[in-house]
């Protein structure tokens, strides 16, 4: 790339844990704006959420929910780049959106399932989602995202 990005973390570093002290913050992000109608917000989990992931093995393991940071897979070039897409692991409100990518991937010859995971407010989990999407980026460890696995298939 262009030398300016991080190294690969360490398996157990928390890369993409955010401080207590921060509430909200609104990041200016044109594409996604225009596309959505409202900035986007970080924020810690503001009530209980039932939120849906693609998952490659059965059952879920914590690979099942690095970030593409931290697996190692680089921004594809000539595609803007989001670092919090990047940095996030990718869930749905809708479990819908998560069958739907579960069968592509399943086409392709790839294995695929689909992880319930409970989110529960006050416990220190971070998001960034838009008020018109149904998708959401996570901000966790993986080991975290893990051990909030309700059931899968």
């Amino acid at each position: 790339m262009n030398g300016l990005l991080p190294r690969q973390p360490r398996a157990r570093q928390a890369v993409a844990v955010l401080p207590d002290s921060l509430r909200t913050v609104s990041l200016k992000d044109s594409a996604t704006a225009q596309r959505s109608g409202s900035d986007l917000l970080l924020q810690e989990i503001p009530a209980d959420l039932v939120v849906y992931r693609m998952v490659a093995n059965d059952p879920p393991t914590a690979i099942d929910f690095q970030s593409h940071y931290e697996r190692g897979v680089q921004p594809r070039p000539g595609l803007p780049f989001h670092a919090y897409a990047w940095l996030g692991v990718s869930v749905f409100l809708d479990r819908g959106r998560a069958e739907r990518l579960a069968e592509t991937a399943r086409r392709r010859g790839g294995r695929a399932a689909v992880a319930a995971l409970i989110l529960t407010s006050g416990t220190g989990l971070w998001g960034i989602y838009t008020e018109r999407t149904t998708h959401l980026e996570l901000f966790a460890l993986p080991q975290d995202l893990l051990d909030r696995v309700d059931t899968w298939s």
